[in-house]
């Protein structure tokens, strides 16, 4: 998990505003330990948070599309990281 994220230039940040889910690419930091998420001190996603602290987020590195004939037969390949 480490190495996937910390080659991923973004994360998404996944909060619940008042029921309805919302979803933000974020720029961010990894020690190791603890993730660092960019943003302004006031703004949507701050008012979110100390509305509801719990939040989710998703890592993904993308390798190659996979096409076939049908639609519905097309995949990906890639990694990723959710918590």
């Amino acid at each position: 998990m480490d190495g996937i994220i910390k080659r991923c230039r973004v994360c998404h940040l996944a909060l619940c505003d008042d029921g309805q889910p919302y979803v933000v690419p974020l720029s961010f930091g990894y020690d190791g330990e603890y993730l660092y998420f960019h943003a302004a001190r006031e703004g949507r996603k701050i008012d979110i948070i100390k509305r509801n602290s719990r939040v989710g987020f998703e890592f993904d590195i993308l390798h190659d599309i996979v096409t076939a004939k049908q639609a519905c037969n097309w995949r990906a390949k890639y990694e990723s990281v959710i918590g």
